[in-house]
């Protein structure tokens, strides 16, 4: 009798401590989930960031409101962010630059973790210096959480000249043609 009261007592005490297990797990995920950093969905007026510019200076999002705005997050080691860019000064930007949009072309922070080339030649060697219109950023940590907080290589986001994000999308180069007949 005493070996089956001392293995209820031990199989009590792993229940126990796998109680406490999920119980501190569970915690961990909400407190995870529950991040002050807002996910921006279409809708959305556009969060204000910092852009800071390859010619040196800052300038905030907010600024750039007025006219549409593309404002593109890539990793500049990315093959589709290079081919996109490419594409856009090959094919597209005279015709978005026609239309009045702006082109906001963000190196998420840090490039995602990953070893690629700056994001000025990123711009030179692939946009051509990019164009009137055309600007190259990096981002803040908290600025790439907002936007990208997924990390993906190529995620743009359209916003109207009022600041309202209204599309966003994926893989810019597959998108480019759908863009320019896109009622900006």
């Amino acid at each position: 009798m005493r070996r089956k009261h001392g293995y209820g007592r031990k199989r009590g005490v792993f229940l126990l401590v796998i109680l406490i297990v999920a119980a501190i797990a569970a915690i961990a995920f909400i407190v995870s989930s529950s991040s002050s950093i807002h996910r921006v969905t279409v809708g959305d007026t556009a969060p204000d960031i910092p852009l800071y510019l390859t010619n040196g200076t800052t300038i905030r999002l907010s600024q750039l409101l007025g006219r549409p705005i593309l404002l593109w997050f890539v990793a500049t080691w990315c093959p589709s962010c290079q081919q996109g860019a490419l594409m856009l000064k090959d094919s597209y930007y005279a015709k978005l630059n026609a239309m009045g949009v702006t082109i906001v072309t963000v190196e998420s922070y840090q490039d995602l973790g990953y070893p690629g080339p700056s994001v000025s030649e990123f711009q030179k060697s692939f946009a051509g210096g990019g164009g009137k219109g055309w600007f190259f950023a990096t981002s803040t940590k908290e600025a790439t959480e907002i936007y990208n907080h997924d990390s993906f290589l190529d995620i743009y986001f359209l916003i109207d000249s009022s600041g309202r994000i209204e599309q966003i999308g994926y893989k810019l180069p597959q998108s480019l043609p759908q863009l320019v007949s896109y009622g900006w």
